[in-house]
């Protein structure tokens, strides 16, 4: 039997109603966890946006400036000699790994190996010395052809004007092997496979799950071993 007008019009809020009621009892449950969602979807935007793209020059406050520790304490940079010489670095406890704790008496060691200072051209002139450009390299940003940005965030620098090491102290200051002053990038391609015989991958007894392989080099400089790779051209 079908319905007039009037009819129709008197049935359309009810239907309204009734679907309203059936939408807020649907989607209640899931109302805070979308809310989350979208709150921890905004802050990683933000995370990232500060992460990756350091504000300008001169301006940008360091990552872990005020975390009390670094996120990650670094080891094999505060290790000495330093490679490939005899240089020992000033000794840095864990305790004083972090920019943030205030250490008045340490003393790092200016180094800069001979092969950097010789002025190959994969290195930085030392724009310390007399006849250098007075305002030396732009950090933080991109300088030219060479792109002084860290992937860890920003970094800053000291009373010298040099760059600190995101993650802390290390014994030493200047560039020692690197020929760059600030961030020197590395590319290193990770070529993998599954392990497999006779056609079919082959599955750890312990684990229970297929065996990855990689490709990796002996260096010849410690005897490690490591992910083949190399430094990145300017530009």
């Amino acid at each position: 039997m079908g319905l007039n007008v009037r009819q129709r019009l008197r049935v359309r809020p009810l239907y309204r109603q009734h679907l309203w009621h059936l939408i807020m009892a649907t989607c209640m449950p899931y109302t805070s966890l979308l809310v989350c969602c979208i709150w921890i979807r905004h802050s990683v935007s933000l995370t990232l946006s500060s992460w990756y793209k350091p504000v300008p020059y001169k301006v940008c406050p360091a990552l872990h400036h005020g975390m009390g520790t670094p996120l990650m304490i670094h080891v094999k940079a505060r290790s000495s000699p330093y490679p490939e010489s005899q240089v020992e670095r000033y000794p840095v406890p864990d305790n004083y790994v972090s920019w943030s704790i205030p250490w008045a008496e340490y003393e790092p060691l200016d180094y800069t190996a001979d092969i950097v200072r010789a002025g190959p051209e994969w290195a930085d002139p030392d724009f310390r010395e007399e006849g250098q450009s007075e305002d030396g390299p732009r950090f933080n940003t991109l300088d030219g052809r060479i792109d002084r940005t860290s992937f860890v965030g920003c970094y800053e620098l000291d009373e010298d004007k040099l760059p600190r090491n995101p993650m802390g102290r290390t014994g030493i200051t200047s560039r020692g092997l690197l020929g760059k002053w600030g961030p020197n990038h590395a590319a290193d391609p990770i070529v993998t496979r599954w392990k497999r015989e006779a056609g079919e991958k082959v599955i750890h007894e312990q684990s229970g799950k297929p065996i990855l392989q990689f490709v990796a080099i002996k260096r010849k400089d410690c005897g490690e071993w490591a992910i083949p790779g190399g430094m990145v051209d300017n530009g």
